[in-house]
């Protein structure tokens, strides 16, 4: 259920005045994107409404009607805990096509393994593993990365000294890091009881895929121990300054089901039983087990008029950062020359 739509569209997020992409897309990009709008304006790709995760309400106050690619859908705040979601969301069967034909060739450009992937989600690993061992994690002992596609940053925790285990659903990815000699299975979550007894459980830019992320949650909290640490990166709008350039469009994405803030993503760990250890403005978090059962604690309501600030914030801070007119001066030329051959 939606409400509200005319008053929330910021009109650069409305598919009404553009659908063309803020993001230069390459040739086997172009060919994925017109395959999933095709699909869309034909009704194969069908949508359901989702019940938010984190509070269970049905009410949403939209804020755009497309993602970065042009693609139509529409990104809603749950009216009751502020929680930012695409939704209506593809149903199953829809969601299985698009990650089977669309996502890697759309999001990454190709359909193989990428070598300078996996070295960013190594940097990624490097750059974290102090502000994890600062916050509690010890500094060896056993690391399981879940979702952890090529391995990357599997890999840098063990460059970091840990042994390394992780879980990937995605047989070619999963044997592109067992290549590089990496120990990762074939599995989901349900795999995390066979690795053996962890020091850190990872998900790095992987929830905002899981629409059923409360049965993720609810599966991992029940293969954990008192005190186990999970630590969770997700993208989101306060971290959109430093991972998008400022431009709260380049977030939104079909691919991404949720968008958290520090504060919802604590709403959603504390429902499962966890505990906030530390968590950044680019909403990377650290959650424990506690070691006795808490009280729940109150939820951080975030209003649909602070949210709405926050994607106006950041609009007049991409109209003064000198990258956005740059990017969009490289754009222009691009298709200037494109027309001249």
């Amino acid at each position: 259920m939606t409400e509200g739509q005319s008053a929330m569209l910021t009109p650069r997020l409305d598919i009404a005045r553009s659908n063309r992409s803020v993001v230069t897309l390459g040739k086997v990009q172009r060919e994925a994107l017109d395959e999933l709008k095709d699909r869309i304006a034909t009704g194969e790709m069908r949508f359901v409404h989702l019940d938010c995760p984190v509070c269970g309400g049905g009410s949403l106050s939209p804020v755009a009607t497309r993602d970065r690619y042009g693609v139509a859908c529409t990104t809603g705040v749950c009216t009751d805990c502020g929680l930012m979601q695409t939704n209506p969301y593809p149903d199953a069967s829809s969601l299985d096509w698009f990650y089977a034909n669309i996502f890697a060739r759309l999001h990454r450009g190709t359909t193989s393994p990428s070598t300078a992937r996996f070295e960013g989600r190594r940097g990624l690993a490097h750059e974290v593993v102090g502000w994890l061992r600062q916050n509690g994690v010890p500094a060896s002992g056993l690391a399981v990365d879940v979702g952890c596609a090529s391995g990357g940053f599997l890999q840098g925790l063990v460059d970091n000294g840990y042994t390394g285990i992780g879980l990937e659903i995605d047989a070619d990815y999963a044997a592109d890091a067992r290549s590089r000699g990496l120990d990762v299975r074939l599995s989901t979550i349900a795999g995390l009881a066979e690795a053996g007894e962890a020091v850190l459980v990872s998900y790095v830019q992987v929830l905002e895929h899981i629409v059923g992320v409360n049965d993720e949650l609810a599966a991992l909290r029940a293969r954990l121990s008192p005190g186990a640490l999970v630590f969770i990166e997700v993208p989101g709008l306060t971290s959109v300054p430093t991972m998008y350039n400022k431009d709260v469009l380049r977030l939104l994405q079909l691919a991404h089901v949720w968008h958290f803030t520090p504060e919802s993503l604590g709403n959603l760990m504390a429902k499962h039983g966890f505990e906030t250890v530390a968590i950044t403005p680019y909403v990377r978090g650290l959650f424990r087990v506690p070691l006795e059962t808490p009280a729940t604690p109150p939820m951080r309501i975030e209003t649909i008029a602070q949210v709405r600030e926050r994607i106006a914030r950041l609009e007049r801070a991409r109209l003064l950062y000198w990258r956005t007119w740059a990017i969009k001066a490289k754009a222009v030329l691009k298709r200037v020359l494109g027309r001249s051959h």
